[in-house]
């Protein structure tokens, strides 16, 4: 359960319906959602960045971070790590309209058993530097998801 402080009022999250949720393993009191949890967040989030998701916009995906947050992404040869939701706000609008094709995922539950950690890798086409059809890069973004209410 979260503690403090509350998500903002705008907030979005990843959702793991109940069906998609693997049943416990003997002896452990709640089932892995990393794998579940990993799938609705690459489905959802990637496809932000190039209007594949009907109704998506970008600017929405800040609203799926805490207060708190952390994000990094590395593109290239640049690393950039960034906290707080108006410079991870500032980093995902420097990346819009790129196209993102995911290569790659490792998602495991956190040391606590609470939330997820996954690393995305993958290529990315973007648009820097104003190059015609954009320039085509490997990518790696690490996410950790927390359980923000149990249902």
């Amino acid at each position: 359960p979260f503690t403090e402080p509350p998500p903002p009022p705008d907030a979005l999250f990843v959702t793991v319906p109940r069906s998609e949720r693997p049943e416990s393993l003997p002896g452990q009191p709640e089932s892995s959602l990393a794998v579940p949890a990993a799938r609705h967040f690459i489905g959802n989030y990637y496809a932000h960045f190039d209007g594949s998701l009907p109704g998506a916009q970008i600017g929405n995906l800040i609203r799926y971070y805490t207060p708190k947050a952390q994000k990094s992404v590395s593109i290239g040869g640049a690393h950039s790590v960034v906290t707080g939701r108006r410079d991870i706000a500032a980093q995902i609008l420097s990346l819009a309209g790129a196209a993102f094709v995911v290569r790659g995922v490792v998602a495991q539950d956190t040391a606590d058993g609470k939330g997820v950690h996954i690393l995305v890798t993958g290529t990315a086409r973007t648009g820097l530097n104003l190059t015609p059809g954009g320039v085509m890069a490997s990518f790696a973004h690490s996410v950790s998801l927390v359980p923000i209410v149990r249902i």
